[in-house]
């Protein structure tokens, strides 16, 4: 048996639309929507809706970004996948509560709930090994932020804003195949040696988890273009590849030990915009503010 394996990345906003319609004090306390004629932002999370996304793309794996911790269960139990996630709380309060809070008002707590990589797969996988590591501990980015001489203002907000990508080794239920998929969201700076500096990090170990003669994919929102940006430097530099890198943004699927049958690819707008009805009204909301990228991969023949 040889099945292809559909994978997939989307950074999901932690459910909120992407249409930018700045919400605003009417938004937040009167709940009253922003509409442009075309686009609609109500202050609301679409959490189901881009589970239905999901569904329609029909994936073998999924790596989720900027996903809500209360958000997991319910996209796993819509979709009928299985879920592994690595959490990265929020910096004030309990996990729970800010939750409760972001889903009630949205534009009032924004994405300050704390936030999860995911790795979404289908049931015929078995989760044989599951992991985490995080990209920035506190010493790490402190060190190399005086070692690139990145302003205290940069430094404080890359040590406070954790990263942690998540990792599993999944078999398939029937033949024993063997794939590692990793999930991760880089920094976000514009000084590029910061997120090449978490990458370098992150390398050595994730190819330490990953059995030599078995495949790796790592997906996920890497806030970085271009070949020559340290931070993909890095992951081709362990050995990964990604035929498109130069036609895709800061969203990637790179990959080491598989045949490429269609290559990363960003999905039209189209699949992540949803009609509704606000009154006699017919508008668009535009399900977060990333696209999807989709790529097909074989698994060689033991």
């Amino acid at each position: 048996m040889n099945a292809d394996l559909r994978v997939l990345t989307w950074n999901i906003f932690h459910g909120q639309d992407g249409a930018r319609l700045r919400p605003g004090l009417g938004t937040i306390v009167g709940k009253r929507p922003v509409d442009d004629g075309t686009f609609i932002h109500l202050n609301r999370k679409w959490v189901d809706e881009m589970a239905d996304v999901i569904v329609a793309q029909a994936p073998t794996f999924i790596a989720l970004q900027e996903v809500s911790p209360q958000a997991v269960d319910r996209l796993a139990e819509r979709t009928g996948m299985q879920a592994v996630r690595g959490l990265m709380r929020p910096l004030i309060g309990p996990t729970r509560l800010r939750g409760w809070l972001a889903d009630h008002n949205p534009d009032l707590w924004r994405t300050h709930e704390g936030t999860s990589n995911v790795i979404l797969v289908s049931r015929e996988w078995t989760i044989a090994d599951a992991w985490t590591i995080r990209h920035n501990p506190p010493l790490f980015a402190f060190r190399q932020g005086r070692r690139l001489r990145i302003s205290a203002r940069e430094r404080i907000h890359w040590i406070l804003e954790p990263r942690r990508l998540v990792g599993a080794r999944f078999t398939r239920n029937t033949d024993g195949a063997a794939v590692t998929v990793v999930s991760l969201h880089c920094h976000n700076s514009l000084v590029w040696d910061v997120i090449g500096a978490e990458m370098q990090r992150v390398m050595p170990r994730i190819i330490r988890r990953t059995p030599e003669h078995e495949p790796l994919i790592m997906a996920g929102d890497f806030n970085a273009a271009g070949a020559h940006h340290p931070a993909l430097m890095a992951v081709m530099r362990a050995g990964l590849t990604e035929s498109t890198l130069d036609q895709l943004f800061i969203d990637h699927i790179f990959q080491r030990g598989l045949q490429e049958i269609a290559a990363p690819t960003t999905l039209t707008p189209a699949v992540r915009t949803l009609a509704v009805e606000h009154g006699s009204a017919q508008r668009s909301v535009l399900l977060s503010d990333h696209d999807l990228v989709a790529a097909t991969f074989r698994l060689p023949v033991r």
